[in-house]
């Protein structure tokens, strides 16, 4: 579900009569990534087994600005990891702040670029145990480009974890782990009383961090199963889902667990959101 507030807009299209198309191109290495667009650029990342790639569109006419490859980083593991084909190699929608683009692939490398296409630095993050191919989506807090990188199944915590990079440098300037298992919800940033927070959501915890320094604030259980929709924030309060457990929202303001005391509402009837 889209909203918008424009008027005259297509409300059909056909990609092969051309039908309220503007403009179509090659996209070049596959993804399952949504593109981000900053102005009058568009960026796109695709990837295969063995090659990562981040592409640069012009937003009027689709014409190619860059393309450039993402080299691997030394020590970077050789053998691709197994991934499941609705997932794929480049699942994770990049971030960009209009003057760099930063993308993450499913073996784990991280790369960042200039708007225009220049190389700035890529690190291999160490290939993610996930059960269907790592997804979640970058996000950026200032001049740092935070990574959710939870993974492992059961019974395996501590191999999660959550960490912020230098934008300009890609330095590590925090990491924290987090006991949990794989997920694929992407991890947003928000405002509270002054003080910026990133929630995540994995099961069964709901945990916000503090963006400047990556220590918790605080946390609700909440989260069971596979989760992958991602928290959304609106109206001072934060929305969390996931099929096998429940919608529900969260007031931001507190410190610890609060799941006895900061969860406005919560629904666990039939019909819940995987998505």
């Amino acid at each position: 579900l889209g909203m918008t507030k424009l008027k005259g807009i297509p409300k059909s299209w056909d990609g092969e009569s051309g039908e309220n198309i503007r403009w179509k191109v090659e996209g070049g290495l596959p993804g399952e990534s949504s593109p981000v667009i900053w102005g009058e650029r568009v960026f796109v990342i695709g990837a295969t087994e063995d090659r990562r790639e981040v592409s640069c569109f012009d937003l009027k006419d689709g014409k190619l600005l860059w393309r450039e490859p993402v080299v691997t980083p030394a020590g970077s593991r050789s053998e691709p990891p197994e991934v499941m084909e609705m997932t794929g190699y480049a699942a994770s929608t990049p971030v960009t702040d209009g003057r760099r683009v930063f993308a993450i692939f499913a073996n784990g490398d991280l790369a960042g670029f200039s708007a225009e296409g220049k190389p700035l630095w890529s690190k291999h993050l160490g290939v993610p145990e996930s059960a269907y191919g790592h997804a979640s989506s970058l996000a950026m807090w200032r001049n740092r480009v935070i990574v959710l990188l939870d993974q492992g199944g059961d019974g395996e915590a501590g191999k999660s974890r959550i960490m912020a990079f230098d934008a300009a440098t890609g330095d590590e300037v925090w990491a924290n782990k987090r006991r949990v298992p794989n997920s694929w919800a992407s991890p947003v940033v928000i405002a509270v009383n002054g003080r910026s927070q990133v929630i995540t959501c994995a099961e069964p915890w709901v945990i916000a961090y503090d963006c400047e320094t990556g220590e918790e604030v605080w946390r609700v259980d909440c989260m069971e199963g596979d989760v992958a929709p991602s928290p959304v924030f609106m109206n001072g309060l934060v929305y969390v889902g996931t099929e096998a457990t429940c919608l529900a929202a969260i007031r931001p303001d507190g410190t610890g667990d609060v799941t006895e005391t900061h969860v406005a509402w919560k629904w666990d009837e039939d019909d819940r959101p995987d998505m």
